[in-house]
């Protein structure tokens, strides 16, 4: 707790303790997600999540969010074979502790590939 403000340094902690130890998990997904594109592929990229092990990348598709991948160990993934200058909504998801985080609307996010 910081003695100035009166205000805890660490709030995840704090939250794990009040809920008996378990580890909680911020309803926000990722930060500092970046997309670059071209005609046909978009890469995205984010910034570490705490204690994550693996992320997942959700498209919508037909109505849905539907996974393209849940093993991605790295920051980043491509998706290729996409159509020119056509938007596409993606969600990130990290797994933390044997569960993925949760996500709202604020997590969509949308990048539109290049026209050829």
């Amino acid at each position: 707790m910081d003695s100035k403000t009166g205000e805890h340094t660490l709030p995840t902690i704090v939250s794990a303790i009040v809920k008996g130890g378990a580890p909680a998990l911020r309803t926000r997904t990722i930060n500092g997600i970046k997309a670059s594109s071209s005609a046909s592929r978009i890469k995205l990229s984010w910034d570490a999540y705490e204690g994550a092990s693996k992320y997942a990348v959700y498209q919508y598709i037909d109505g849905k969010y539907k996974p393209l991948s849940s093993k991605i160990k790295k920051t980043s993934y491509t998706i290729s074979k996409l159509s020119a200058d056509t938007s596409y909504k993606f969600i990130i998801r990290a797994y933390v502790n044997g569960k993925w985080t949760d996500y709202t609307s604020a997590d969509i996010f949308t990048v539109k590939t290049k026209a050829k």
